[in-house]
């Protein structure tokens, strides 16, 4: 089921959609980004699960406003306002504690280390003459797991503007996106995963993780820029792309926590999987 928002209210968000609210049941049959099903008469319905006695929202799966009561819209069942890029009902004669938020800043340098890959000595490291690139077993600032060989990831290189190529005729990687040097991984032959990350600390806030990529596969690869438990999938081609891609991903925290930052990497059977990475950025803003 694959669903959207709209820039309407309805009296029910499953309406949305194009389904209505369950009217008999709480019996919960799916679950995704927009909410809970159950069914009824052989048909999907959305479930009200979170109603707030005092608010009167809650009703068309809505929540009522909390630091606004300006008025966007009117209709038969009252006052919307906007929160989050979503509905939210006005409740007349209450009032609203407003949430202003810190401008986002670039804060890469306080929490990620190595982020665009400069602090690894490409002259202590062994040449990869195929491809005019550095073997990294390691990467400094960074754990990198996973198999390496047949069995899992057959190459794991720091590259620079002067490598030559990188794999099944893709052609060089070009310039890095920042710095003089960026990281690339490929899969062997079998099914593995790997991953490249590093434990941070942040406290609660929004923040936007970013990432320049260049991804190949002529298989079934996928490759992911993570943040805990959140995710994001970096978009793979054909062929080695001229241009970088700038993937983000966007997370709140509610209280200062320890996690898991960088990527992650399913490679499937057979060869063809090839993830060209560098400049990860952090950006944050704290809730005032």
């Amino acid at each position: 089921m694959v669903a959207s928002k709209v820039s309407a209210v309805s009296t029910c968000w499953a309406n949305y959609f194009g389904y209505r609210c369950c009217t008999n049941t709480k019996n919960v049959v799916y679950s995704n980004e927009s909410g809970k099903w159950g069914k009824e008469n052989n048909d999907w319905c959305g479930i009200n699960e979170k109603e707030d006695p005092n608010c009167w929202a809650n009703k068309f799966g809505l929540s009522c406003c909390k630091t606004t009561n300006v008025e966007v819209l009117k209709d038969k069942n009252g006052s919307w306002g906007t929160e989050n890029d979503d509905w939210c009902g006005i409740i007349k004669g209450t009032s609203v504690s407003p949430t202003t938020n810190k401008p986002e800043s670039d804060i890469t340098g306080n929490y990620i280390k190595n982020p665009s890959f400069e602090q690894d000595n490409i002259n202590s490291l062994a040449k990869d003459n195929t491809r005019g690139a550095f073997v990294a077993k390691s990467v400094v600032g960074w754990n990198l797991s996973g198999s390496y060989g047949t069995s899992g990831y057959s190459v794991s290189d720091i590259m620079t503007s002067s490598t030559k190529a990188t794999d099944n005729n893709f052609g060089a990687p070009g310039n890095p996106s920042d710095g003089k040097q960026m990281y690339y991984i490929r899969d062997a032959w079998n099914a593995s995963t790997a991953s490249l990350l590093q434990s941070v600390t942040l406290p609660a806030g929004k923040y936007r993780l970013t990432l320049d990529n260049k991804c190949v596969t002529t298989s079934s690869h996928t490759a992911y820029l993570v943040a805990g438990e959140e995710r994001v999938t970096l978009p793979f081609n054909k062929s080695l792309p001229t241009k970088w891609t700038t993937t983000e991903l966007v997370f709140q925290l509610t209280k200062e926590t320890t996690l898991s930052i960088g990527i992650k990497v399913e490679f499937g059977s057979g060869s063809g999987g090839s993830i060209l990475v560098d400049n990860f950025r952090l950006y944050g803003s704290k809730s005032a």
